[in-house]
């Protein structure tokens, strides 16, 4: 096959880029590809050259690819890869730069450890299983003893949680190899580019009710506990005042602490506060066990079995929602030193086996403490005279105070990006001659503005977290069962398309589980909405500290 001869702008650009291979950098200034490359840690002259070849391989191999497929000469070719001509480009490309990133200097080891580490990654397997367990670490936990009642006893509730565990991992393991084949460094990056566009919005929404639903998780909460204090201190009867009721203190607490910090466009100054969040929950685990050696209370009945399978069905999302950080797992994994599936697999393994080690704690201490009496807050069953409880009390509401507006900016993002999703509708808003960061500012105070108005209101007409944490085991279901579901679907069918393909009878079993993970995932999410509403009707699992 003759060779086709170079177009005369490449061939141009060709000879512009050799000649500035061989320039010495104590001379002349070194382009911006070569800049990133060096802080990458290349010798200049290598990383001169790989950075040319890259560029000019990705060009050119997208190019042939189109010329072929127009031709409807790909045949088998087409096959192997995943997707589109682009995609192919793009993955030789990312073998280049694999290739490129062992020929490192001994200058580049150094600044590796000051720059990658910060930017690009460097972290050990072990930061990132403690990563994931401060990111599932969560409103949850103060549920978990109900779960455990919902469950039917110890026994039973232990086993669902190792069921759930495997499936979580699998699915979590799913999501890190769909993001390894094309470099994808988000949740959303790797639904887009293994099952598209449509998947990918999905799960945007998915996402946006997730961060609306623990925002009012935690308006829930704080009302929760001053609930607690109020009756402890002002008696059963506390909510006659107005301004001890908590349809009055969850306002106060939201307009006055915490809508303030809503506002702003980034929160950096909140990042310290992360490790209270940590401290409060694991506090809340030491109290179940403190709690069960001092309160000197009979329980009441501990179940042997579950009431029903449908009571098992509805509960199982609730014991997943402890345990979900699907949607950070793509990042931690691009975050790690080694990006592969068994260093993940370390990171996982200890995340998980930590979390069941502190959810087992606290679930069977509550649970044997109270028993079928446990509220749906573990927290509103101590009392809140022990100044230990009182330390819980008041690190749990700082806790939901400072992480709020972290939550809200999450989902403020994903809602603008899907209001405005590229750059060409901010171009078409900024005709009517308002400066662009106006526009931003202005949408920015009416998103967080309906955000926080809704939340409000929905959070003061719920009665309990039970109920709040139900449609948010619903929604996680999506993230955790659905989503990875239809991603092992696409992946096992773009395999599947390849005749000689020699994984084709683990395809076929990877399509199957998929298939069985996603319906599994949609058949939970329906019982918990069903379970949530009757919960909502009836209000049957309700402490309620103040007699009306």
């Amino acid at each position: 096959m003759d060779s086709k001869p170079m177009p005369p702008d490449l061939n141009k650009s060709h000879e512009q880029n050799n000649q500035q291979l061989y320039v010495s950098s104590q001379t002349d200034p070194i382009i911006s590809e070569s800049t990133r490359s060096q802080r990458r840690g290349l010798s200049v002259s290598f990383a001169d050259k790989t950075d040319v070849i890259v560029d000019e391989t990705k060009q050119a191999i997208t190019e042939s690819m189109k010329a072929l497929q127009s031709a409807s000469k790909l045949g088998s070719i087409h096959e192997e890869y995943y997707g589109t001509p682009e995609d192919m480009g793009a993955e030789s490309t990312a073998l280049l730069k694999q290739y490129r990133e062992r020929h490192r200097t001994k200058l580049g080891y150094a600044r590796r450890n000051s720059y990658l580490e910060q930017s690009l990654g460097g972290a050990s397997w072990v930061t990132g299983g403690f990563l994931l367990v401060s990111a599932a670490l969560g409103a949850g936990i103060l549920n978990y003893p109900v779960a455990y009642d919902r469950l039917g006893g110890i026994f039973t509730a232990t086993v669902v949680q190792l069921g759930v565990l495997f499936i979580l991992s699998t699915t979590m393991m799913i999501l890190v190899y769909c993001s390894n084949i094309n470099h994808d460094n988000s949740y959303h990056e790797v639904l887009y580019s293994i099952c598209g566009s449509t998947v990918k919005n999905m799960a945007a929404v998915s996402i946006l009710l997730s961060t609306f639903g623990i925002c009012v998780t935690y308006y829930v909460i704080i009302g929760d506990q001053f609930d607690r204090i109020f009756a402890t201190f002002y008696g059963s009867h506390f909510c006659y005042n107005w301004y001890l009721n908590r349809h009055f203190i969850i306002p106060v607490i939201g307009i006055g602490f915490i809508w303030p910090m809503c506002y702003f466009k980034n929160l950096e100054f909140l990042k310290h506060f992360n490790i209270l969040g940590i401290i409060a929950m694991l506090y809340v685990v030491f109290l179940s066990v403190y709690e069960y050696a001092m309160l000197d209370k009979k329980p009441g009945d501990i179940k042997p079995v579950p009431d029903s399978a449908f009571a098992v069905l509805a509960a199982i999302p609730v014991v997943s929602l402890a345990y979900q950080t699907h949607e950070l797992v793509v990042p931690v994994n691009a975050c790690l030193k080694e990006r592969t599936i068994t260093n993940f697999s370390k990171s996982t393994g200890l995340a998980l086996t930590l979390l069941f080690f502190l959810y087992c704690i606290c679930g069977t201490f509550g649970y044997l403490t109270f028993g079928s009496t446990v509220s749906a807050d573990i927290m509103q069953m101590y009392n809140a005279e022990d100044p230990i409880v009182v330390i819980g009390i008041l690190a749990l509401v700082v806790k939901m105070i400072t992480t709020y507006p972290q939550i809200v900016l999450c989902g403020r993002d994903t809602f603008y990006r899907l209001l405005v999703p590229t750059q060409a509708s901010l171009n078409l808003q900024n005709e009517a001659n308002i400066p662009l960061p106006t526009k931003e500012f202005w949408h920015r105070i009416s998103i967080t503005t309906a955000w926080n108005v809704s939340a409000l209101i929905l959070a003061v007409l719920t009665p309990d977290i039970t109920i709040a944490i139900g449609f948010l085991g619903a929604i996680g279901a999506c993230n955790s069962f659905i989503f990875p579901g239809i991603c092992m679907i696409c992946l096992a069918k773009r395999q599947l398309k390849n005749s000689f393909n020699p994984q084709k009878v683990s395809m076929i079993a990877l399509f199957i589980y998929g298939v069985f993970i996603t319906t599994m995932g949609a058949t939970m999410s329906t019982i918990v909405i069903i379970r949530a509403i009757y919960d909502l009707s009836t209000n049957s699992e309700s402490i309620e500290l103040c007699q009306l």
